[in-house]
């Protein structure tokens, strides 16, 4: 039964995820530009972040490719009416009384854009590439420009700022990989500390939406 939620769910707010949700570079066929072309983000500085970055990074290559090197979105994604109201998560009371505050505070710090730095704790090349150029190198020649540039990259991941508990023991974020037209998928990722290590969290009181192309 929530397996059959969850599709449902996944497909019947892709939609809304693309537009407002997920206003991501490459999540539709023809990007538009993002209103966080007209802000000028402040700096992501927070080293928790990172290291959630880090450990979700390989959970997206269980049904990709892993590239050689990788490319960043330099902007975090963000909607400015983000509210524990339009997540696309549903769990019951115990996750609510769980998670809850995580959930707010993912709200919270998404409904502006940020700006990455180079503290991704990852053992491979990767350049962090303005939102604004990478719609040009997509739109213009669908994809073509993109790859001539970056080869070796395949694709590029948007992420959102991470929302946190107050102990920083919990955290949710978005993850999105972008890989051409047709090719396309992220979700919400649940990650709890353990033994010092940011891991998958187990949880299986709630649904969430994957978007896919």
């Amino acid at each position: 039964m929530k397996r059959g939620f969850f599709a449902l769910a996944a497909f019947t707010l892709l939609g809304t995820l693309m537009a407002d949700i997920r206003s991501s570079t490459g999540q539709a066929n023809e990007p538009k530009p993002s209103s966080a072309d007209n802000l000028s983000p402040e700096s992501y500085a927070d080293p928790e972040a990172y290291e959630v970055y880090g450990a979700v990074l390989p959970m997206i290559w269980k049904s990709e490719h892993e590239p050689k090197s990788l490319i960043f979105q330099e902007e975090t994604e963000f909607s400015p009416t983000e509210s524990t109201d339009n997540l696309c998560i549903k769990g019951d009371k115990k996750f609510y009384s769980t998670w809850g505050s995580t959930l707010e505070n993912y709200a919270s710090v998404n409904r502006v854009p940020r700006r990455l730095l180079r503290m991704f704790p990852v053992d491979k090349a990767y350049i962090l590439v303005p939102k604004r150029e990478l719609d040009e190198l997509v739109l213009k020649s669908h994809w073509e420009d993109f790859y001539t540039r970056y080869p070796e990259a395949e694709g590029y991941v948007s992420v959102s700022s991470v929302g946190f508990n107050a102990q920083k023991t919990k955290a949710l974020l978005t993850m999105t990989y972008t890989c051409g037209i047709l090719c396309m998928h992220g979700t919400y990722y649940f990650m709890e500390k353990q033994n010092g290590r940011w891991v998958g969290a187990s949880v299986s009181n709630a649904t969430s939406c994957v978007w896919a192309s």
